[in-house]
C-alpha cells in the first residue's frame, strides 16, 4: 500500500490530496466508531463520514486497480527479461471493499469529479455488512487502508502461480523489487512525459550471473541511472565502458 501510495502521489496530485483526505475522514470515523462503545449508535452520525470515506477512498482503490493492470502489462515484458523467460510476475490488488466480483478498467472513469460508481456502490455495501463489527471493534474495517497487492509467480515448468508475498527466495524477491522499479519508470514516463533519475543502491546483490546480465541490458535503456556497488566485477566491461565511475 506504501508504495503504490508513494509511487501515485508523485504521479497524480488529486491522488495525494485524496490520499490525505481519507486519512482525516478515517481518523474521524473511528473516533466515532470507538465513541459508540460508549453511548448510543446514532445511523445518521455514521453516515456522513461513511459518505466521505466512500467518496474519497473509491477514487484511491480505482487508481490502484488501474495502476495495477498498467504495472502488469509492462511487468510482462521486463521481468521475463530478468530470468531469462524463466519466470513470469503477475500482480494482484486485493481490495475488501471489492469482494463481491472483480472491477474492469471500463468501470473506472478516473476523470470524473465522482467515485466511480461500480466502486463505491460495493464499498457501500461491504460497510453496511461489516457495521456491527466495526463497532465492536472500533474500528473501520473497510477501505484502501486495509488493502494489499500480492506478487505471484509462475515457472514456465510449472501451471501453478507461487505466491511471493509468502514465499521466495532471496533472488526472486530482488528481481521483483528490480522489475517494480524498471516498470516505474516507464509508468512515470507516460504520466507526466519526464524521465526519472533511476536511484538502484548494490543492485547486483543476491542475483545469479544470468539475472545480472540481463539487469545490466536493462538498465542501460534507462535515460538515466545512479547505481551503487560494493565490486565492479559484478558489472561487465562493456556495460562499465558506458558509464562514468566514481
Amino acid at each position: 500500500r506504501r508504495y503504490l501510495d508513494i509511487t501515485l502521489s508523485q504521479m497524480d496530485p488529486r491522488y495525494g490530496r485524496a490520499l490525505a483526505k481519507y486519512n482525516q475522514v478515517l481518523e474521524q470515523r473511528n473516533g466515532l466508531l470507538r465513541e459508540f462503545q460508549e453511548r448510543k449508535f446514532n445511523a445518521d452520525e455514521l453516515a456522513v463520514w461513511d459518505s466521505q470515506l466512500i467518496e474519497e477512498g473509491a477514487y484511491l482503490i480505482a487508481r490502484r486497480v488501474n495502476t495495477i493492470e498498467r504495472y502488469n502489462q509492462l511487468i510482462a515484458a521486463i521481468h521475463p527479461r530478468l530470468t531469462d523467460a524463466r519466470e513470469h510476475l503477475t500482480l494482484h490488488y486485493q481490495s475488501n471493499a471489492l469482494i463481491e466480483e472483480p472491477i474492469t478498467n471500463s468501470q473506472l472513469p478516473l476523470e470524473d469529479a465522482a467515485p466511480p460508481p461500480a466502486i463505491a456502490a460495493r464499498f457501500a455495501r461491504q460497510l453496511e455488512l461489516r457495521r456491527a463489527r466495526e463497532l465492536g471493534a472500533g474500528l473501520t474495517l473497510v477501505g484502501p487502508h486495509r488493502d494489499d497487492v500480492r506478487f505471484l509467480i509462475q515457472r514456465n515448468s510449472d501451471e501453478n502461480k507461487i505466491d511471493a508475498t509468502i514465499y521466495a527466495s532471496r533472488g526472486q524477491g530482488r528481481t521483483i523489487a528490480l522489475s517494480l522499479k524498471l516498470a516505474e519508470v516507464e509508468l512515470m514516463r507516460a504520466e507526466t512525459g519526464e524521465d526519472p533519475v533511476l536511484l538502484l543502491d548494490d543492485m547486483m546483490s543476491e542475483l545469479d550471473a544470468l539475472r545480472r546480465a540481463a539487469l545490466s541490458q536493462a538498465v542501460i535503456d534507462a535515460p538515466q541511472a545512479i547505481i551503487t556497488a560494493t565490486d565492479l566485477e559484478d558489472f561487465s566491461p562493456e556495460f562499465l565502458a558506458r558509464a562514468r565511475v566514481y
